[in-house]
Protein backbone atom coordinates (compact mmCIF):
# COMPACT_ATOMS: atom_id res chain seq x y z
CA UNK A 1 0.00 0.00 0.00
CA UNK A 2 1.55 3.43 -0.87
CA UNK A 3 1.89 6.23 1.52
CA UNK A 4 -0.57 8.99 1.11
CA UNK A 5 0.25 11.95 -1.32
CA UNK A 6 1.15 15.24 0.43
CA UNK A 7 -1.48 18.07 -1.03
CA UNK A 8 -0.27 20.65 -3.36
CA UNK A 9 -0.18 22.93 -0.66
CA UNK A 10 2.20 21.01 2.16
CA UNK A 11 4.59 20.42 -0.91
CA UNK A 12 4.43 24.32 -1.99
CA UNK A 13 4.95 25.11 2.16
CA UNK A 14 8.13 22.73 2.29
CA UNK A 15 9.45 23.87 -0.70
CA UNK A 16 8.89 27.41 0.19
CA UNK A 17 10.09 27.08 3.84
CA UNK A 18 13.13 25.68 2.83
CA UNK A 19 13.90 28.84 0.11
CA UNK A 20 13.35 31.49 3.11
CA UNK A 21 15.34 29.09 5.51
CA UNK A 22 18.21 29.33 3.07
CA UNK A 23 18.30 32.58 2.04
CA UNK A 24 19.44 35.54 3.44
CA UNK A 25 16.43 37.90 4.69
CA UNK A 26 18.47 40.83 3.53
CA UNK A 27 19.04 39.79 0.87
CA UNK A 28 14.98 39.38 -0.21
CA UNK A 29 15.14 43.16 1.73
CA UNK A 30 17.88 44.24 -1.00
CA UNK A 31 15.94 42.92 -4.04
CA UNK A 32 12.60 44.20 -2.87
CA UNK A 33 14.30 47.69 -2.32
CA UNK A 34 15.48 47.69 -5.71
CA UNK A 35 12.43 46.50 -7.50
CA UNK A 36 9.46 48.05 -5.96
CA UNK A 37 10.26 51.63 -7.31
CA UNK A 38 10.96 49.56 -11.14
CA UNK A 39 7.70 47.46 -10.53
CA UNK A 40 4.84 49.23 -12.65
CA UNK A 41 8.20 49.55 -15.77
CA UNK A 42 8.78 45.51 -15.09
CA UNK A 43 4.55 45.20 -15.63
CA UNK A 44 4.18 47.49 -17.96
CA UNK A 45 7.07 45.73 -20.05
CA UNK A 46 5.39 42.44 -19.03
CA UNK A 47 2.29 43.44 -20.49
CA UNK A 48 3.39 45.00 -23.87
CA UNK A 49 5.19 41.71 -24.59
CA UNK A 50 2.00 39.53 -23.83
CA UNK A 51 0.16 42.30 -26.10
CA UNK A 52 2.47 41.83 -28.81
CA UNK A 53 1.99 37.84 -28.71
CA UNK A 54 -0.18 36.38 -31.07
CA UNK A 55 -2.06 34.69 -29.07
CA UNK A 56 -1.81 37.08 -25.96
CA UNK A 57 -4.43 39.61 -27.45
CA UNK A 58 -6.61 36.91 -27.77
CA UNK A 59 -7.48 37.36 -24.39
CA UNK A 60 -5.74 40.76 -23.38
CA UNK A 61 -6.80 43.65 -24.72
CA UNK A 62 -5.13 47.69 -24.22
CA UNK A 63 -8.14 48.86 -22.02
CA UNK A 64 -8.13 45.80 -19.60
CA UNK A 65 -4.61 45.67 -19.18
CA UNK A 66 -5.04 49.84 -18.28
CA UNK A 67 -7.75 49.63 -15.90
CA UNK A 68 -7.56 46.50 -14.15
CA UNK A 69 -4.51 43.98 -14.60
CA UNK A 70 -1.23 46.74 -14.37
CA UNK A 71 -2.45 47.51 -11.12
CA UNK A 72 -2.50 43.82 -9.82
CA UNK A 73 0.50 42.99 -11.43
CA UNK A 74 2.26 45.61 -10.33
CA UNK A 75 1.43 44.90 -6.45
CA UNK A 76 2.31 41.17 -7.21
CA UNK A 77 5.62 41.90 -8.20
CA UNK A 78 6.30 44.27 -5.12
CA UNK A 79 5.12 41.22 -2.77
CA UNK A 80 6.70 38.32 -4.56
CA UNK A 81 10.20 39.22 -2.96
CA UNK A 82 9.09 40.24 0.43
CA UNK A 83 10.77 37.91 3.37
CA UNK A 84 8.23 35.53 5.02
CA UNK A 85 8.11 34.21 8.02
CA UNK A 86 6.90 30.20 8.19
CA UNK A 87 3.21 31.22 9.24
CA UNK A 88 3.04 33.73 6.18
CA UNK A 89 3.76 31.37 3.75
CA UNK A 90 -0.08 29.89 3.13
CA UNK A 91 -1.24 33.30 2.77
CA UNK A 92 1.24 33.65 0.03
CA UNK A 93 0.74 30.44 -1.24
CA UNK A 94 -3.07 31.26 -1.38
CA UNK A 95 -2.46 34.26 -3.78
CA UNK A 96 -0.74 32.07 -6.27
CA UNK A 97 -3.33 29.62 -6.45
CA UNK A 98 -6.08 32.33 -6.57
CA UNK A 99 -3.87 33.21 -9.57
CA UNK A 100 -3.98 30.32 -11.04
CA UNK A 101 -7.81 29.72 -10.95
CA UNK A 102 -8.04 32.69 -12.77
CA UNK A 103 -5.36 31.71 -15.79
CA UNK A 104 -7.82 28.29 -15.57
CA UNK A 105 -10.76 30.02 -15.84
CA UNK A 106 -9.33 32.20 -18.60
CA UNK A 107 -8.37 28.94 -20.48
CA UNK A 108 -4.79 30.70 -20.87
CA UNK A 109 -2.05 28.81 -23.07
CA UNK A 110 0.22 27.06 -21.38
CA UNK A 111 3.21 28.35 -23.25
CA UNK A 112 1.54 31.84 -23.08
CA UNK A 113 2.02 31.37 -19.20
CA UNK A 114 5.66 30.04 -19.35
CA UNK A 115 6.23 32.88 -21.53
CA UNK A 116 5.07 35.45 -19.81
CA UNK A 117 7.14 34.13 -16.51
CA UNK A 118 10.18 33.95 -18.10
CA UNK A 119 10.11 37.70 -19.76
CA UNK A 120 9.27 38.69 -15.82
CA UNK A 121 12.20 37.07 -14.82
CA UNK A 122 14.35 38.51 -17.71
CA UNK A 123 13.25 42.06 -16.70
CA UNK A 124 13.65 41.56 -13.22
CA UNK A 125 17.24 39.82 -13.67
CA UNK A 126 18.46 42.94 -15.68
CA UNK A 127 17.21 45.78 -13.43
CA UNK A 128 18.95 44.12 -10.31
CA UNK A 129 22.54 43.87 -12.66
CA UNK A 130 21.57 47.76 -13.58
CA UNK A 131 21.17 48.63 -10.10
CA UNK A 132 24.79 46.67 -9.08
CA UNK A 133 23.17 44.66 -6.56
CA UNK A 134 25.69 42.54 -4.93
CA UNK A 135 27.01 40.08 -4.60
CA UNK A 136 24.86 39.60 -7.98
CA UNK A 137 25.09 35.86 -8.84
CA UNK A 138 23.58 34.99 -5.68
CA UNK A 139 21.22 37.99 -5.96
CA UNK A 140 19.95 36.54 -9.48
CA UNK A 141 20.30 32.64 -8.29
CA UNK A 142 17.54 33.55 -5.63
CA UNK A 143 15.65 35.90 -7.82
CA UNK A 144 15.71 32.56 -10.04
CA UNK A 145 14.53 30.07 -7.96
CA UNK A 146 11.83 31.93 -6.07
CA UNK A 147 9.92 32.83 -9.00
CA UNK A 148 10.45 28.65 -10.22
CA UNK A 149 8.41 27.81 -7.37
CA UNK A 150 6.08 30.37 -7.48
CA UNK A 151 5.72 29.72 -11.39
CA UNK A 152 5.44 26.13 -10.61
CA UNK A 153 2.60 26.19 -8.50
CA UNK A 154 0.26 28.60 -10.43
CA UNK A 155 1.43 26.04 -13.42
CA UNK A 156 -0.09 22.80 -11.20
CA UNK A 157 -2.93 25.02 -10.03
CA UNK A 158 -3.72 25.66 -13.09
CA UNK A 159 -3.49 22.54 -14.59
CA UNK A 160 -5.41 20.83 -11.76
CA UNK A 161 -8.53 23.10 -12.95
CA UNK A 162 -7.86 22.27 -16.46
CA UNK A 163 -8.31 18.49 -16.11
CA UNK A 164 -11.21 19.04 -13.90
CA UNK A 165 -12.61 21.29 -16.13
CA UNK A 166 -12.12 19.08 -19.19
CA UNK A 167 -13.84 16.04 -16.81
CA UNK A 168 -16.57 18.16 -16.40
CA UNK A 169 -16.80 19.32 -20.08
CA UNK A 170 -16.47 15.45 -20.96
CA UNK A 171 -19.37 14.88 -18.35
CA UNK A 172 -21.33 17.71 -19.88
CA UNK A 173 -21.31 16.63 -23.43
CA UNK A 174 -22.48 13.60 -22.38
CA UNK A 175 -25.92 14.31 -19.88
CA UNK A 176 -26.51 16.72 -23.16
CA UNK A 177 -27.03 13.70 -25.04
CA UNK A 178 -30.86 13.31 -24.01
CA UNK A 179 -33.07 11.32 -25.11
CA UNK A 180 -35.12 14.62 -26.30
CA UNK A 181 -32.48 15.52 -28.30
CA UNK A 182 -34.89 14.21 -31.69
CA UNK A 183 -37.69 16.53 -30.29
CA UNK A 184 -34.74 19.46 -29.92
CA UNK A 185 -33.84 18.93 -33.10
CA UNK A 186 -37.55 18.98 -34.48
CA UNK A 187 -38.09 21.98 -33.14
CA UNK A 188 -35.21 23.52 -34.48
CA UNK A 189 -35.72 22.58 -37.45
CA UNK A 190 -39.63 24.05 -37.24
CA UNK A 191 -37.75 27.57 -36.15
CA UNK A 192 -35.77 27.49 -38.82
CA UNK A 193 -38.73 27.15 -41.44
CA UNK A 194 -40.73 29.78 -39.77
CA UNK A 195 -37.68 32.28 -39.64
CA UNK A 196 -37.59 31.48 -43.43
CA UNK A 197 -41.23 32.22 -43.94
CA UNK A 198 -41.21 35.37 -42.18
CA UNK A 199 -37.92 36.63 -43.99
CA UNK A 200 -39.74 35.31 -47.61
CA UNK A 201 -42.72 37.83 -46.32
CA UNK A 202 -40.32 40.76 -45.62
CA UNK A 203 -39.13 40.52 -49.14
CA UNK A 204 -41.93 40.36 -51.37
CA UNK A 205 -43.95 42.54 -49.19
CA UNK A 206 -41.59 45.18 -48.21
CA UNK A 207 -44.20 48.14 -47.48
CA UNK A 208 -46.18 45.87 -45.04
CA UNK A 209 -43.54 43.91 -42.94
CA UNK A 210 -40.33 46.02 -42.27
CA UNK A 211 -37.12 43.67 -43.00
CA UNK A 212 -34.87 45.37 -40.03
CA UNK A 213 -37.75 43.82 -37.69
CA UNK A 214 -36.67 40.12 -38.42
CA UNK A 215 -34.00 38.62 -36.50
CA UNK A 216 -30.45 37.65 -38.48
CA UNK A 217 -30.20 33.85 -38.55
CA UNK A 218 -27.60 33.78 -36.63
CA UNK A 219 -29.38 35.98 -33.50
CA UNK A 220 -32.65 33.68 -34.22
CA UNK A 221 -33.20 30.36 -31.85
CA UNK A 222 -31.69 28.01 -34.41
CA UNK A 223 -28.65 30.46 -35.05
CA UNK A 224 -27.94 30.21 -31.19
CA UNK A 225 -28.37 26.75 -30.97
CA UNK A 226 -25.63 25.98 -33.80
CA UNK A 227 -23.29 28.54 -32.30
CA UNK A 228 -23.07 27.67 -28.64
CA UNK A 229 -25.09 24.28 -28.57
CA UNK A 230 -24.58 22.55 -31.06
CA UNK A 231 -20.36 21.98 -30.49
CA UNK A 232 -21.13 20.37 -26.73
CA UNK A 233 -23.79 18.05 -28.22
CA UNK A 234 -21.65 16.96 -30.21
CA UNK A 235 -17.71 17.27 -30.54
CA UNK A 236 -15.57 17.46 -33.02
CA UNK A 237 -18.50 16.30 -35.70
CA UNK A 238 -17.89 17.00 -39.23
CA UNK A 239 -21.95 17.76 -39.00
CA UNK A 240 -21.69 20.23 -36.97
CA UNK A 241 -18.78 22.08 -38.60
CA UNK A 242 -20.93 22.38 -41.96
CA UNK A 243 -24.31 23.54 -39.61
CA UNK A 244 -21.81 26.59 -38.55
CA UNK A 245 -20.51 26.79 -42.46
CA UNK A 246 -24.28 26.90 -43.61
CA UNK A 247 -25.27 29.63 -41.21
CA UNK A 248 -22.87 31.85 -42.10
CA UNK A 249 -23.69 31.44 -45.62
CA UNK A 250 -27.41 32.27 -44.57
CA UNK A 251 -26.36 35.25 -43.27
CA UNK A 252 -24.30 36.45 -46.14
CA UNK A 253 -27.26 35.08 -48.55
CA UNK A 254 -29.69 37.12 -46.43
CA UNK A 255 -27.69 40.60 -47.09
CA UNK A 256 -27.43 39.89 -50.16
CA UNK A 257 -31.26 39.39 -50.36
CA UNK A 258 -31.65 42.33 -48.58
CA UNK A 259 -29.54 44.84 -50.94
CA UNK A 260 -31.64 42.82 -54.25
CA UNK A 261 -34.78 44.30 -52.36
CA UNK A 262 -33.54 47.78 -51.44
CA UNK A 263 -32.16 48.07 -55.36
CA UNK A 264 -35.58 46.33 -56.73
CA UNK A 265 -33.71 43.99 -58.45
CA UNK A 266 -36.35 41.20 -59.28
CA UNK A 267 -34.15 38.81 -60.54
CA UNK A 268 -30.98 39.21 -58.51
CA UNK A 269 -33.71 38.56 -55.90
CA UNK A 270 -35.13 35.96 -57.31
CA UNK A 271 -31.71 33.90 -57.99
CA UNK A 272 -30.80 34.60 -54.10
CA UNK A 273 -33.65 33.63 -52.69
CA UNK A 274 -33.38 29.81 -54.72
CA UNK A 275 -29.88 29.74 -52.86
CA UNK A 276 -31.05 30.22 -49.63
CA UNK A 277 -33.87 27.38 -50.18
CA UNK A 278 -31.08 25.42 -51.08
CA UNK A 279 -28.99 26.49 -48.07
CA UNK A 280 -31.98 25.91 -45.35
CA UNK A 281 -32.59 22.76 -47.31
CA UNK A 282 -28.84 21.64 -46.25
CA UNK A 283 -29.18 22.68 -42.86
CA UNK A 284 -32.43 20.68 -42.10
CA UNK A 285 -30.83 17.61 -43.66
CA UNK A 286 -27.66 18.24 -41.42
CA UNK A 287 -30.37 18.62 -38.07
CA UNK A 288 -31.85 15.51 -39.07
CA UNK A 289 -28.59 13.99 -39.35
CA UNK A 290 -27.36 14.87 -36.19
CA UNK A 291 -30.59 13.55 -34.57
CA UNK A 292 -30.25 10.21 -35.87
CA UNK A 293 -26.45 9.77 -35.20
CA UNK A 294 -27.37 9.72 -31.69
CA UNK A 295 -29.62 7.84 -29.10
CA UNK A 296 -29.76 10.05 -25.65
CA UNK A 297 -28.29 9.91 -21.91
CA UNK A 298 -30.42 11.61 -19.42
CA UNK A 299 -27.89 11.17 -16.03
CA UNK A 300 -26.51 14.20 -14.82
CA UNK A 301 -28.94 16.65 -14.68
CA UNK A 302 -30.71 17.88 -11.67
CA UNK A 303 -33.02 15.26 -10.23
CA UNK A 304 -35.46 17.08 -9.75
CA UNK A 305 -36.04 19.99 -12.37
CA UNK A 306 -33.87 18.41 -14.84
CA UNK A 307 -31.80 22.04 -15.24
CA UNK A 308 -28.40 21.49 -16.09
CA UNK A 309 -25.58 20.57 -12.37
CA UNK A 310 -24.23 23.93 -11.64
CA UNK A 311 -20.99 21.67 -11.71
CA UNK A 312 -21.23 21.94 -15.51
CA UNK A 313 -20.86 25.94 -15.57
CA UNK A 314 -17.36 26.48 -15.61
CA UNK A 315 -16.65 24.44 -19.02
CA UNK A 316 -19.77 26.34 -20.48
CA UNK A 317 -18.58 29.84 -19.27
CA UNK A 318 -15.24 29.57 -20.37
CA UNK A 319 -16.31 28.47 -23.59
CA UNK A 320 -18.91 31.68 -24.34
CA UNK A 321 -16.06 34.17 -22.65
CA UNK A 322 -13.64 32.61 -25.43
CA UNK A 323 -16.40 33.08 -27.89
CA UNK A 324 -17.12 36.66 -26.60
CA UNK A 325 -13.63 37.94 -26.85
CA UNK A 326 -12.97 36.45 -30.82
CA UNK A 327 -16.18 38.01 -31.74
CA UNK A 328 -16.25 41.28 -29.54
CA UNK A 329 -19.96 39.99 -28.26
CA UNK A 330 -21.64 39.91 -24.89
CA UNK A 331 -23.09 37.16 -22.45
CA UNK A 332 -25.25 37.89 -19.40
CA UNK A 333 -25.25 36.25 -16.10
CA UNK A 334 -29.13 36.16 -14.92
CA UNK A 335 -29.55 34.80 -11.04
CA UNK A 336 -33.23 34.10 -10.43
CA UNK A 337 -34.19 33.53 -6.59
CA UNK A 338 -37.89 32.11 -5.64
CA UNK A 339 -38.78 35.03 -2.67
CA UNK A 340 -39.80 33.30 0.58
CA UNK A 341 -39.66 30.10 -0.58
CA UNK A 342 -38.61 28.81 2.63
CA UNK A 343 -42.34 29.78 3.61
CA UNK A 344 -43.81 27.67 0.91
CA UNK A 345 -42.39 24.17 2.62
CA UNK A 346 -43.44 25.81 6.14
CA UNK A 347 -46.90 26.40 5.30
CA UNK A 348 -47.49 23.35 2.29
CA UNK A 349 -44.58 21.15 2.79
CA UNK A 350 -41.44 20.24 0.80
CA UNK A 351 -43.78 18.49 -1.65
CA UNK A 352 -45.33 21.49 -2.55
CA UNK A 353 -42.02 23.35 -2.46
CA UNK A 354 -40.49 20.70 -5.13
CA UNK A 355 -43.66 21.46 -7.65
CA UNK A 356 -42.86 24.91 -7.20
CA UNK A 357 -39.34 23.83 -8.47
CA UNK A 358 -40.61 21.73 -11.42
CA UNK A 359 -42.82 24.62 -12.62
CA UNK A 360 -40.50 27.19 -11.94
CA UNK A 361 -37.75 26.01 -14.07
CA UNK A 362 -40.67 25.61 -16.59
CA UNK A 363 -41.67 29.06 -16.50
CA UNK A 364 -38.05 29.99 -17.06
CA UNK A 365 -37.64 26.92 -20.15
CA UNK A 366 -40.20 29.08 -21.86
CA UNK A 367 -38.81 32.26 -21.43
CA UNK A 368 -35.55 31.90 -22.58
CA UNK A 369 -33.81 31.15 -25.97
CA UNK A 370 -32.74 27.62 -27.56
CA UNK A 371 -28.92 28.85 -27.16
CA UNK A 372 -29.26 30.19 -23.73
CA UNK A 373 -28.40 27.76 -20.56
CA UNK A 374 -30.18 27.16 -17.60
CA UNK A 375 -28.88 25.86 -14.09
CA UNK A 376 -30.22 25.11 -11.12
CA UNK A 377 -27.71 26.88 -8.75
CA UNK A 378 -28.62 25.61 -5.85
CA UNK A 379 -31.67 25.58 -3.44
CA UNK A 380 -34.33 28.06 -4.92
CA UNK A 381 -31.56 29.89 -6.81
CA UNK A 382 -31.40 29.24 -10.54
CA UNK A 383 -28.77 30.68 -12.99
CA UNK A 384 -29.19 31.76 -16.77
CA UNK A 385 -26.22 31.92 -19.10
CA UNK A 386 -27.67 33.94 -21.77
CA UNK A 387 -25.06 33.73 -24.89
CA UNK A 388 -24.66 36.47 -27.88
CA UNK A 389 -26.96 38.94 -26.25
CA UNK A 390 -26.94 43.18 -25.44
CA UNK A 391 -27.85 44.95 -22.40
CA UNK A 392 -31.14 46.18 -23.39
CA UNK A 393 -32.48 42.98 -24.44
CA UNK A 394 -31.47 41.38 -20.59
CA UNK A 395 -33.26 43.80 -19.37
CA UNK A 396 -36.17 43.10 -21.49
CA UNK A 397 -35.61 38.79 -20.44
CA UNK A 398 -35.11 39.88 -16.72
CA UNK A 399 -38.35 41.99 -16.27
CA UNK A 400 -40.33 39.27 -19.23
CA UNK A 401 -39.28 36.98 -16.39
CA UNK A 402 -40.36 38.91 -13.31
CA UNK A 403 -43.67 39.34 -14.98
CA UNK A 404 -43.99 35.82 -15.68
CA UNK A 405 -43.96 34.67 -11.97
CA UNK A 406 -45.87 36.87 -10.79
CA UNK A 407 -48.75 35.93 -12.44
CA UNK A 408 -48.10 32.39 -12.59
CA UNK A 409 -50.39 30.24 -10.59
CA UNK A 410 -48.37 27.11 -9.20
CA UNK A 411 -50.21 24.12 -8.53
CA UNK A 412 -49.13 22.40 -5.32
CA UNK A 413 -51.53 19.53 -4.96
CA UNK A 414 -55.24 19.01 -3.82
CA UNK A 415 -56.87 21.24 -6.48
CA UNK A 416 -54.23 24.29 -4.87
CA UNK A 417 -52.66 27.30 -6.45
CA UNK A 418 -50.12 29.43 -5.06
CA UNK A 419 -48.45 32.68 -5.78
CA UNK A 420 -44.71 33.07 -5.91
CA UNK A 421 -42.43 35.91 -6.99
CA UNK A 422 -38.98 36.16 -8.02
CA UNK A 423 -35.89 38.49 -7.35
CA UNK A 424 -33.10 38.60 -10.02
CA UNK A 425 -29.58 39.88 -10.64
CA UNK A 426 -27.80 40.22 -14.16
CA UNK A 427 -24.50 41.19 -14.94
CA UNK A 428 -22.92 41.61 -18.27
CA UNK A 429 -19.70 40.32 -19.56
CA UNK A 430 -17.86 43.66 -20.45
CA UNK A 431 -14.36 41.88 -21.45
CA UNK A 432 -12.38 40.66 -18.08
CA UNK A 433 -11.31 37.35 -19.35
CA UNK A 434 -11.94 35.80 -16.20
CA UNK A 435 -15.68 35.33 -16.00
CA UNK A 436 -16.31 34.53 -12.30
CA UNK A 437 -16.28 38.39 -12.28
CA UNK A 438 -19.49 38.19 -13.86
CA UNK A 439 -21.14 35.44 -11.89
CA UNK A 440 -19.90 38.06 -8.32
CA UNK A 441 -21.68 41.07 -10.01
CA UNK A 442 -24.91 39.30 -10.62
CA UNK A 443 -24.74 37.76 -7.14
CA UNK A 444 -24.45 41.47 -5.78
CA UNK A 445 -27.18 42.83 -8.58
CA UNK A 446 -29.59 40.01 -7.18
CA UNK A 447 -28.80 40.84 -3.41
CA UNK A 448 -29.47 44.21 -4.39
CA UNK A 449 -32.82 43.01 -6.00
CA UNK A 450 -33.94 41.52 -3.07
CA UNK A 451 -33.45 44.47 -0.67
CA UNK A 452 -34.73 46.71 -2.43
CA UNK A 453 -38.37 45.09 -2.30
CA UNK A 454 -38.05 41.82 -4.23
CA UNK A 455 -39.96 40.65 -7.18
CA UNK A 456 -37.93 42.45 -9.42
CA UNK A 457 -34.62 42.83 -11.36
CA UNK A 458 -31.57 44.67 -10.94
CA UNK A 459 -29.09 45.38 -13.48
CA UNK A 460 -24.93 45.53 -12.30
CA UNK A 461 -23.44 48.87 -12.75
Amino acid sequence: MHPQLRTLRQVYEAHLQSFYHDCDADMLHTIQQTITPLAEQIAATFYEAMLNDPDGKHYLNHELVHDRLHASMTQWIIDAFKPRKDHEIPAFIDKQLRAGHVHARMNLPPHLLDHGMRMLKQSIGEHLVAANVTPITLALHKMHRLMDITAALLTECYFTDLIENERQSQMLRQQLLGHDLALRCERLRADMFDWVRRLLAALHHKDQIPLEQLPSARHSDFGLWITHKASLYFPDMHDVSELGDQLDRLEALTEEARQARGDNQVEALSAVVSRIDKTITRISWLFSSLADHYAGLDGGRDTLTKLYNRRFLDPVLQRETQYCIRNGSHFAIVMIDLDHFKEVNDHHGHEAGDKVLVQSAEVMQSNIRAGDFLFRHGGEEFMIVMTDITQTAVEKVAQKLVDAFASHQFHIGDGKTIRVTASIGASIYRGHPDYARVISEADDALYQAKQTGRNRYALAA
